[in-house]
């Protein structure tokens, strides 16, 4: 699991990963989920590879924590970047 936690609350619109790939694609699935106001884990998104790079549209969500929850890999993740927008 990665966490990422932002200085503030901010409104989410798009997720982009993107993993070590000259280490080779290992990510297979994976979950999106935001922390919402009662402190609760909400689910945004489940999806297959990440690859070079991936971006994601999720519904607009004001959150200051994303959980990204690797589900299934070939081997230990390398994940090179997050970014939210």
């Amino acid at each position: 699991e990665i966490l990422v936690t932002l200085k503030e609350k901010q409104t989410i619109k798009y997720i982009e990963l993107a993993e070590k790939i000259k280490e080779g694609q290992r990510v297979e699935s994976f979950d999106i989920l935001f922390k919402n106001n009662d402190g609760v884990w909400s689910p945004q998104c489940r999806e297959t590879t990440i690859g070079s790079r991936k971006i994601l549209k999720v519904d607009p969500t004001e959150t200051q924590e994303i959980l990204i929850r690797i589900t299934s890999s070939r081997d230990v993740p390398e994940i090179e970047w997050i970014k939210v927008y």
